[in-house]
């Protein structure tokens, strides 16, 4: 979360300690280890640098001074960062002041001054313009940014607690639309999965009380009830719309979730965040006061089972929501334009050939496969392996149906070559003997018998 008020000395950037910065960015990013695109860049642009001492060229090929365009790039850096905090200087409220900040930055890898900046210093760092060096300025540009963002403001610390003062300032920022919308949207799709299912649900009392409490779906549906209304948005589609003190609920929702998250980015991130979010959500005292607040209070075992029961497919439906975001801010899901480790190290690596030894019997039935001495022998040496099906389950569907027709049994055509080969297995099980006839054959006028058996 980078600062909420414009930082005191953003010369910085461009000065001695922004262009060893600099440098030590590339340096991260062109590690020798390393084979994506973009390090091979950011390489070339450090060796260029390193071997100048500076990123000035002292005379051009019209003989004029150049400025150090390492310098150059920086400082309209810092002055395009300075103007992303004089957009939101006027903005009073903390959490718009952080969207619009955060949008403003995302906006710069495609300001013109910064990419005129950029090709010049590619240029004098001998870089053509690529998909690479995009990349590149994005980790640049994320990293000085970042530099920003260690220390986070106690304002906005403090707008994150669950009073209902705290949440009616998160109402007031530009997400209030937002929660308002994702409140809806869960307890419809709550509430469609009440209506389509069973008409029983059974929880039990308590941790520590063992009886089993039936609630019928109609009842969790008349709670919902209380929580909003539906309204027509455009022919034949509606929204939810909840009452404003849903929204304190999803308001204190988020900021549980965001501060797991945030452990999470400081601590070793694991699959199981969503797991950890579910349980800590489930056994937090003060989310079930608001939540009991909120449906107005009751004291029968029906209606503590029923809010219990409603409030576990609520939060279930959140965190189903938001599980994409959360993987994401945790690095658990790759991102489409990252490459995979495995990518990394094998890249340029052809992948090897699959050998496979060819079967002796297949490869000489292969050879003259309508020839009948051909099919006896093969059967004869199919069989006489441990596992005859593994041999016959290489050939094809019709080449099983010619060997079968030929034994003057039904081919199975289409029946799957499971039952061809239980056919074969099954004649050569009773002892018959294999009977191999084909059409006859004609060579030079004369009548060739294409009949064979073994004795």
């Amino acid at each position: 979360m980078p600062y909420l008020e414009i930082p005191e000395n953003l010369s910085w950037i461009y000065g001695r300690k922004g262009q060893t910065y600099f440098r030590d960015v590339l340096t991260i990013v062109g590690l020798p280890e390393s084979e994506t695109v973009e390090s091979n860049a950011a390489r070339t642009m450090l060796s260029k640098i390193m071997s100048t001492g500076t990123g000035t060229q002292n005379v051009d090929e019209t003989g004029m001074q150049n400025v150090d365009v390492v310098a150059d790039f920086l400082k309209e850096m810092s002055t395009s960062f300075n103007d992303c905090y004089k957009n939101v200087e006027h903005i009073k409220c903390v959490n718009k002041k952080v969207v619009i900040l955060e949008k403003s930055f995302k906006s710069l890898h495609e300001m013109v001054s910064i990419q005129s900046k950029w090709s010049l210093l590619l240029n004098y760092c001998g870089v053509k313009s690529s998909d690479a060096t995009n990349i590149l300025l994005n980790h640049i540009l994320q990293n000085f940014w970042s530099n920003l963002s260690f220390c986070v403001s106690r304002e906005f610390d403090s707008a994150i607690g669950c009073s209902s003062r705290c949440c009616d300032d998160a109402l007031e920022s530009i997400e209030a639309e937002s929660v308002e919308h994702h409140a809806g949207w869960v307890l419809k799709r709550v509430r469609d999965l009440f209506i389509n299912g069973t008409q029983m649900h059974t929880i039990k009392l308590s941790k520590t009380n063992n009886v089993q409490v039936k609630v019928n779906k109609n009842f969790v549906l008349s709670l919902i009830q209380k929580l909003g209304h539906d309204d027509l948005v455009q022919p034949g589609k509606f929204l939810f719309n909840p009452i404003p003190e849903v929204l304190e609920v999803f308001t204190y929702l988020h900021g549980v979730i965001e501060r797991i998250v945030k452990d999470g980015l400081n601590a070793s991130a694991d699959k199981d965040i969503l797991k950890k979010c579910l349980i800590a959500l489930s056994e937090d005292p003060q989310l079930r006061k608001m939540w009991h607040k909120l449906l107005g209070g009751g004291e029968s075992d029906t209606f503590k089972a029923g809010s219990i029961i409603l409030l576990q497919r609520v939060v279930g439906m959140f965190l189903k929501s938001k599980q994409q975001i959360i993987r994401e801010q945790l690095q658990l899901k790759p991102n489409k334009k990252s490459s995979s480790l495995r990518h990394t190290v094998c890249k340029g690596q052809k992948p090897k050939p699959r050998v496979c030894e060819p079967i002796e019997c297949i490869a000489d039935y292969h050879r003259n496969p309508t020839d009948a001495s051909t099919v006896l022998k093969f059967l004869t040496d199919a069989f006489a392996k441990p596992e005859p099906s593994a041999i016959l389950n290489k050939l094809h569907g019709n080449e099983l149906t010619s060997i079968l027709q030929s034994l003057g049994l039904p081919g199975l055509n289409g029946k799957g070559k499971n039952k061809q080969i239980e056919l074969l297995k099954k004649h050569h099980v009773s002892g018959k003997e294999w009977n191999v006839v084909f059409p006859n054959k004609v060579s030079n006028g004369q009548i060739i018998s294409n009949q064979w058996q073994n004795f």
